[in-house]
């Protein structure tokens, strides 16, 4: 329970921060890690419906929940039903996070509708002098292109790693 109260509260005062930013003229997307318990939760989707209505001026566009990969690890029918509610009814974006570190992620990538794939950050850490880290990379870049996703990579703390990361088709870093 204290995990569900806990996320509720994180949502809540995302979109607060996203209605002060919207009052200053300032357009940003901001994400939330959601659990799997709490993103499986009965009352997950009114939960986030109702917190959105508190915000009538935040475009819901701007608001992503990000689900680990291995999140999906569980019942993949309800965790898509779910998915599809949140993008359908809240017009909120998904994203699949930590993506090639679970154990099922082209079945992720073919059934769950999240539109941005990010690459975990142990992979592009070693990118640049391991080919096998390059290689997952470069793949996920093509398979997120396939399916039209949108891929970020996570853990980018250098010029050398953004830089090859452009070159291989990946201009969203984090």
């Amino acid at each position: 329970n204290l995990e569900i109260e806990i996320g509720n509260w994180v949502v809540n005062e995302a979109l607060k921060q996203l209605d002060i930013w919207n009052e200053l003229g300032i357009e940003l997307e901001v994400s939330v890690n959601i659990s799997s318990y709490h993103l499986q939760h009965v009352t997950f989707v009114s939960d986030l419906e109702e917190t959105m209505a508190l915000y009538p001026k935040v475009d819901s566009t701007h608001f992503q929940l990000e689900i680990l990969e291995s999140s999906a690890l569980g019942d993949l029918e309800s965790i898509s039903s779910i998915i599809n509610k949140c993008i359908d009814s809240l017009s909120v974006s998904i994203a699949l996070d930590d993506f090639g570190t679970g154990y099922s992620s082209l079945t992720h990538l073919r059934n769950l509708e999240a539109e941005t794939i990010k690459i975990d950050q142990t992979f592009v850490r070693d990118m640049l002098e391991d080919p096998n880290d390059y290689a997952i990379i470069d793949s996920v870049i093509g398979l997120a292109d396939s399916f039209n996703r949108v891929v970020i990579a996570e853990g980018v703390e250098t010029t050398e790693h953004g830089l090859m990361l452009q070159l291989m088709g990946c201009n969203e870093a984090q």
